[in-house]
């Protein structure tokens, strides 16, 4: 068992072949930078969505004059939920494109707290009342984090977190994917900091409503 205040275990990722794997030990500070050419690609599979998504929601204005009410009903439908989707998918591409011109971006964690120059944060681990798994791929995405002073903050907030992820009004979102180290070590390392210092860790939330 790792004792030092820099170096502690966390569980094993598990695989598809292998269910019980050795804990992992974790040397801090960790220093996560963004792999450019992993954000260009993801920026520009979202822009190219909601370029679809516009060009799919526009052309539906001038729809066959030879359709019945059903037909019409459901152009509507695909036509609501094209524009409900199109601010999401534009912030994304926009956040993604921005992170990814940043020169020096990166995500520092270590015994004392965390530091994001992505979106210009920086936290003390006693200042992070809980954390949890934020909504996406395989929870791989990145951490979702309540801090017990909301003026800690970044100002604009664009840079808390990402539309579709459930977020209150106290709580940031930190990405670990697309970096240089391994999304699930950073993310359990987060974890286990948060808790080491009298935080909650708490289950991921079930998709479903949005807020910036």
């Amino acid at each position: 068992m790792v004792t030092d205040q820099n170096a502690f275990e966390i569980p094993g990722e598990p695989t598809l072949r292998r269910s019980q794997v050795p804990p992992i030990v974790v040397d801090l500070p960790l220093t996560l930078k963004i792999r450019h050419s992993w954000y260009v690609a993801t920026g520009a599979f979202y822009t190219l969505v909601s370029i679809c998504l516009t060009i799919t929601a526009l052309s539906l204005f001038w729809p066959p004059t030879d359709l019945n009410l059903a037909s019409r009903l459901v152009m509507l439908g695909i036509q609501v939920f094209c524009f409900s989707q199109l601010p999401y998918w534009f912030f994304a591409a926009w956040r993604t494109m921005r992170d990814a011109s940043l020169n020096d971006a990166r995500l520092i964690i270590n015994s004392n707290g965390l530091t994001d120059s992505r979106a210009c944060f920086a936290a003390k681990w006693h200042d992070i009342v809980s954390a949890r798994p934020a909504n996406g791929r395989a929870n791989e995405w990145g951490v979702s984090m309540v801090l017990r002073d909301a003026t800690m903050l970044p100002k604009s907030r664009w840079l808390r977190g990402f539309g579709w992820l459930p977020r209150e009004p106290n709580e940031i979102h930190i990405q670990t994917l697309g970096m240089t180290e391994s999304s699930y070590i950073a993310r359990n390392a987060i974890f286990h900091l948060v808790e080491r210092a009298g935080g909650t860790i708490l289950p991921q939330r079930i998709p479903g409503w949005f807020r910036l």
